[in-house]
């Protein structure tokens, strides 16, 4: 169930001691969703010319693919970042 109180939005779950449930794996669409995002500001930047804004962006990408690599060792049955 939803509340709405004072702008907030509130999630209640319908039955006591209920929690969402949890799948085996991580979503890889989330980290990809994210990904996608500091790609398309990294090129916004360089395209730009603002290197302190490109410099941030490049490392975010770096750290998002190592965190890719080890929240997420594959995807139906497919390796990510570690080929073959």
């Amino acid at each position: 169930m939803l509340a709405l109180t004072n702008g907030w939005v509130l999630y209640e779950y319908l039955q006591a001691g209920s929690a969402p449930v949890q799948s085996e794996e991580p979503e890889l669409a989330s980290y990809m969703a994210t990904l996608q995002q500091y790609t398309h500001k990294l090129a916004l930047s360089v395209a730009s010319r603002n290197e302190r804004a490109a410099g941030f962006y490049l490392h975010e990408r770096e750290e998002m693919n190592e965190t890719i690599v080890d929240d997420v060792p594959s995807y139906e049955g497919q390796a990510i970042g570690h080929p073959g």
